[in-house]
Order: C-alpha cells, then structure tokens, then sequence
C-alpha cells in the first residue's frame, strides 16, 4: 500500500481523522530513512486501527500517549 492509498483508507474509514507522514533520516544510526505517523482528532480506540495499517503500508506507527478524558 502506498503513502496516497494509506491516507485515502484512512479517510474512508474515519473522516474526522488528520494524519501526517513525515520523513525521517536514522543516518547517524547508519540506517535509512522511514516514514512517520503522527495522527490527530482520534477519537477512543482507532488509533489501534490505523497503526494497523500504517505498518502494512511501511510506515511508523503513531507512538504518542493518548489520555482519557
């Protein structure tokens, strides 16, 4: 799955969603570079759903902490 096809999966299924990809370089690690997941307006509980599809599209999953309210 690409980057286009992530997003667009993440918006049919959760319209009120804003995710950003960015690139980050581990070259001082002697690694390549990865993409990240940052997600924003999820509500309880799809965090976990689109993590999912983050790592089957290659992508970093978001690792923020979330609290309840």
């Amino acid at each position: 799955m690409t980057t286009h096809e992530f997003r667009k999966a993440v918006k049919a299924r959760f319209p009120h969603v804003t995710v950003q990809i960015r690139t980050v370089s581990f070259q001082d690690l002697a690694r390549e570079s990865k993409k990240c997941l940052t997600v924003s307006g999820d509500k309880s509980g799809e965090l976990k759903e689109i993590n999912d599809l983050a790592r089957l599209s290659g992508i970093l999953p978001d690792g923020n902490v979330r609290f309840a309210a």
